[in-house]
């Protein structure tokens, strides 16, 4: 399946795809130790590209990448200054009771730390551009983190099944929800969902490379089982995993991503896929139909979507204090990563049930907005609307390339819409793994030639 290439296809995306599994194996690097040897091993790789990969350079003045480095500044500039009280509203009144000298942020220590994980997502980036900007390594790229994927969700699925044999309660059994070391199943829907959807991407792949006007129905399905064996295990698998979570938003914005991922392609298809006809479009309605039958089927899944209303309501009652802390302080928010200390002050005898246990809110978006302040969000959510815009228009363009261009961007979708329930992207290894993903779309997208 992987072409025999030079050394120099194969070292930075063999590299960023062992310190992003080895993060996802650490607790998703979930700690503010792990998060920090994550930070560093993405500034290490980042360097080691730049000085290595010269090509990198031709996207550096690119239009698009440009604005969106200046967007993404600005995000940096604000947050910074949240460190300070030179933001509108002044310092907060929290600092009064202290000796030191006051800020914007209820928590300079949480704050520094994650400006320093937003800014190695920006070297993780800049590391994936220069992958994608030469189109071999950018598809080494591709197999390999689906290669890696099946090993991780073939170690996940196995660690699970010993798990959940060493459990001795019944009750407890039954409602065991695989978390593959995340702490969190919907955290693990996130990456298996994705992974779900870069397997697809391959399938698709190996039906177009089977395509050809003189081959009859038989030949073409006997060179695609044979073109795609591997990345049909990946998807069976991933999809099982994933279906193991019993994640409801999970599993619900991957069977949309996939969906979607699905028709797109279908509708875009060249002369030379078309040739194939009806074989490909029976794959393609197949590989839907057993997506969504194999992602209803689960008992614990069925069991949660039903229990979902009383769920609902509790993350209600907790978004409600939260909304109210934003609306108290909406420019300037109370300082990213001082989510902790807002919870606590937060908390009093009516909410102390939904909100004494909780580490972060099940939505994304509420959470930054809090933290970050509106004009820090916006910045924020502006940058990744310009790296989505940018890979899109790569989509229009691009003669090669693109079923994996819209496989990211069919990522992105899922991994927005379940930021709407969960918190995901509050994991630094999920973090990291769509930057590193928008990073190679997006230098796919600016690479010279089609």
């Amino acid at each position: 399946m992987l072409k025999a290439l030079s050394a120099s296809f194969w070292w930075a995306p063999v590299l960023s795809i062992f310190i992003l599994y080895g993060a996802h194996l650490s607790l998703g690097a979930n700690t503010n130790a792990l998060a920090m040897i994550l930070v560093i091993a993405s500034y290490g790789l980042c360097l080691t590209v730049l000085l290595f990969t010269p090509q990198v350079k031709t996207a550096f003045g690119h239009p698009a990448l440009v604005i969106t480095a200046l967007f993404f500044a600005l995000t940096l500039l604000m947050l910074a200054l949240q460190l300070g009280p030179h933001l509108p509203g002044g310092a907060h009144p929290f600092w009064a009771w202290l000796t030191e000298k006051g800020g914007i942020t209820l928590d300079r220590d949480a704050t520094i730390r994650e400006l320093l994980k937003l800014t190695a997502l920006g070297a993780i980036f800049i590391t994936g551009i220069a992958i994608g900007i030469r189109r071999q390594q950018a598809s080494v790229f591709f197999r390999l983190f689906m290669v890696a994927g099946l090993a991780y969700a073939i170690w996940t699925f196995i660690t699970h099944f010993i798990a959940l044999g060493a459990t001795e309660n019944d009750n407890l059994r039954q409602s065991f929800r695989l978390t593959a070391g995340f702490g969190s199943a919907n955290s693990a829907a996130t990456v298996f969902g994705s992974l779900s959807v870069l397997s697809l991407a391959a399938i698709i792949r190996s039906a177009k490379k089977s395509a050809s006007r003189h081959v009859n129905k038989a030949i073409f399905l006997e060179r695609l089982l044979r073109y795609s064996s591997l990345p049909l295990v990946a998807l069976l698998l991933c999809m099982t995993v994933l279906l193991l979570t019993a994640s409801r938003g999970g599993i619900l914005a991957s069977l949309f991503a996939l969906l979607v991922f699905g028709l797109w392609e279908s509708l875009n298809t060249t002369p030379k896929d078309k040739s194939a006809g009806r074989p490909f479009s029976m794959i393609m309605l197949s590989l839907l139909a057993i997506s969504f039958v194999f992602l209803i089927s689960s008992d614990l899944f069925i069991n949660r979507l039903e229990t979902d209303v009383l769920a609902t309501d509790v993350r209600l009652e907790t978004f409600a204090p939260h909304w109210q802390a934003f609306l108290a302080s909406p420019l300037s928010g109370y300082g990213l990563g001082s989510f902790y200390t807002v919870n606590g002050l937060l908390m009093n005898v009516q909410n102390l049930r939904v909100l004494h246990d909780i580490g972060a809110l099940h939505n994304v978006y509420l959470q930054w907005l809090e933290e970050g302040g509106a004009l820090a969000s916006a910045l924020m959510f502006g940058t990744l609307v310009l790296i989505n815009w940018q890979i899109l228009q790569g989509v229009r363009a691009r003669m090669r390339m693109r079923t994996w261009l819209r496989a990211v961007l069919c990522i992105s979708l899922l991994i927005v819409l379940h930021g709407t329930v969960d918190y995901g992207l509050q994991v630094p290894s999920i973090a990291t793994m769509w930057a590193l993903l928008l990073g190679v779309g997006f230098g796919i997208s600016v690479a010279k030639g089609r």
